[in-house]
C-alpha cells in the first residue's frame, strides 16, 4: 500500500500517466461560456518495455519539441518520449546519481528538475547532453521529508514542495551554472495547513500551439497520449 504523507493542497502525487496533445482549437461562439476539452484520437499506449515495476509518477514537457519526461517513482528512471508516437527511451536509468526515486519533475530552458521524495535528493540536468548539473540535498530523509513537486519560475530559479517538513525551497541558479538550495518559506503561522489526505492524481499542461499538451497520472506500467480540442482560446493552466 502506497505511503501516503501529510501533505499541503498544492502538491499532489500520482501512480500512473496520461499524456495528452491538442492540435487544433476552435474558440466559443459564446465568450462567457465555460472551457470544455474533447477527445479527438484514440490513446497512444506507451509501454515501459524495460521494467514492470516503473510506476510512472510525473510528467513535464519540452513545450518547444513536443518531447516529454516521465519519472519512476519505483526505480528512479527518467524515461523520454515525443507526442503521438508509442516508443519511450531511457534519459537516465534508474540509481544513476544516487537517484532512486523520482516524483515530481519539471523541464524548463534544457533544464529537468526531479526530486526524490523521501530521499531528499533534488537533481538538475542538462537535457540536451543528460548530464547532471547540480545534486542538491536537504539532509532529511524518510519520515522527516517528502519532496513532491517542483516548477521554475521566469527568473531560473526552482522551486519544491515537502509533503511533510512545512517548507518551500528555492534552487537558485549561481553564477558557475550550478544551483543553490534555500529554504525559501517555512510555512508555520501561514494560512498554509498541512492535512493528512490521500494523494491525488498529479496533473499539468501548457498552452502550446501546435500541439498544445496536457499531462495527467495514468497506470503503473504504461503511459497513454491522447489528443484534446478546446472550445475556448487556450491559455496556460493546471488541469
Amino acid at each position: 500500500m502506497p505511503h501516503k504523507p501529510w501533505k499541503p493542497l498544492l502538491s499532489c502525487l500520482g501512480t500512473t500517466l496520461a499524456l495528452a496533445s491538442v492540435t487544433s482549437f476552435t474558440l466559443a461562439a459564446d465568450s462567457n461560456a465555460p472551457a470544455t476539452l474533447l477527445p479527438h484520437a484514440t490513446p497512444i499506449l506507451h509501454s515501459f518495455l524495460d521494467s514492470a515495476n516503473v510506476y510512472p509518477e510525473s510528467v513535464t514537457v519540452d513545450q518547444s519539441s513536443g518531447s516529454f519526461f516521465v519519472g519512476s517513482v519505483k526505480e528512479g528512471t527518467i524515461y523520454k518520449g515525443k507526442v503521438a508516437t508509442p516508443r519511450l527511451e531511457v534519459f537516465s536509468p534508474g540509481g544513476a546519481d544516487g537517484r532512486s526515486i523520482a516524483t515530481g519533475m519539471f523541464f524548463a530552458n534544457n533544464r529537468l528538475v526531479v526530486v526524490g521524495r523521501q530521499t531528499g535528493l533534488i537533481f538538475v540536468y542538462n537535457t540536451k547532453d543528460g548530464r547532471l548539473i547540480s545534486k542538491l540535498d536537504n539532509g532529511l530523509r524518510t519520515g522527516q521529508t517528502f519532496l513532491n513537486d517542483t516548477t521554475f519560475a521566469p527568473d531560473g530559479s526552482a522551486y519544491v514542495t515537502d509533503s511533510v517538513n512545512p517548507v518551500l525551497y528555492r534552487l537558485a541558479p549561481t553564477r558557475t551554472g550550478r544551483y543553490e538550495l534555500q529554504e525559501f518559506l517555512k510555512f508555520e503561522g501561514t494560512p498554509l495547513t498541512y492535512v493528512n489526505a490521500p494523494g491525488a492524481e498529479g496533473s499539468t499542461s501548457t498552452a502550446l500551439l501546435p500541439p498544445r499538451m496536457a499531462a495527467i497520472s495514468s497506470s503503473a506500467s504504461a503511459t497513454r497520449t491522447r489528443s484534446f480540442g478546446s472550445t475556448s482560446s487556450p491559455g496556460r493552466s493546471s488541469l
